[in-house]
């Protein structure tokens, strides 16, 4: 066997998983930064929310820093318009579909760079779905669907809503992808603030309470190593603090990378 195989079968797949939190998901942008300059490769990807923007884009090929640049430039008008007479919401993300076509870049998820899965949550089954397969737009639109803000979708015959609801199963999720160690990014304490506007207006338009995740906090699988970035102060629902998120991103980043060259080594040294 050539060294550089003996190497490849060595190291460890690594899988990250980017949790919501609305603007605050520029933070996930300076931790993928960090671990590329770090020389640490990604080979999959799951993310729910904001963080499943920032994923696709990363799983698609573009790097950290094209993915800040692009931070810079995006407006709310690309992924939803102000459309109040649409039942429940007030806008349409259906612009987003417009917005990925014009990146050039893959437009399933099978044919994206690095294995990505997009979490999303059926509120007909009430439990996590993962989307590993299919329209990578109409993936993306179920996982931002905060109720009564952008409109659920439609997929496989469920109705899906936002992933932040879904933000527990996200490590199983990277595994079940591929990965051998997983490292997590969260940007709040669970449920995150989108989770808990999603558990309430689900509340207030179903009548009934749904089977939260952490009720079954027991069968949750723990990352390997979990990354917070510091998003205190900074704000969850405008581009204002984008330079400061990606900077605390890095920041954190920076601080967890000794715990992840010892899980790489630590791995590699089985054999």
């Amino acid at each position: 066997m050539h060294e550089h195989d003996e190497h490849a079968r060595a190291a460890p797949k690594i899988g990250i998983v980017l949790g919501s939190g609305a603007a605050w998901g520029a933070a996930h942008v300076g931790v993928l930064q960090t671990l590329e300059d770090a020389g640490i490769r990604i080979s999959v990807i799951v993310g729910a929310s904001s963080g499943a923007l920032i994923g696709a884009g990363y799983a698609a090929g573009m790097s950290a820093g094209e993915l800040a640049e692009r931070l810079q430039e995006l407006r709310w008008s690309s992924f939803a318009d102000w459309h109040p007479s649409r039942r429940w919401t007030l806008f349409d993300s259906s612009p987003l579909h417009r917005a990925l076509a014009e990146t050039g870049r893959p437009l399933d998820i099978e044919d994206l760079d690095r294995a990505f899965g997009v979490l999303a949550f059926d509120i007909r089954k009430r439990q996590a779905v993962l989307l590993r397969s299919g329209s990578l737009a109409t993936a993306l639109r179920a996982s931002i669907a905060i109720p009564g803000v952008l409109p659920p979708i439609r997929v496989n015959g469920g109705i899906l809503v936002d992933g932040s609801l879904g933000d527990r199963d996200a490590v199983r999720a990277a595994t079940d992808l591929g990965a051998d160690r997983v490292i997590a990014v969260r940007l709040h304490s669970e449920p995150g603030p989108d989770a808990s506007v999603t558990v309430r207006l689900l509340d207030t338009i179903s009548g009934a309470r749904l089977a939260r995740s952490r009720e079954r906090a027991s069968s949750v699988l723990q990352p390997d190593v979990l990354i917070r970035p510091d998003t205190q102060g900074m704000s969850r629902w405008t581009a204002r603090d984008v330079p400061r998120l990606i900077a605390s991103g890095q920041v954190a980043a920076e601080a967890a990378l000794p715990i992840i060259h010892d899980m790489v080594s630590t791995f590699s040294a089985r054999d």
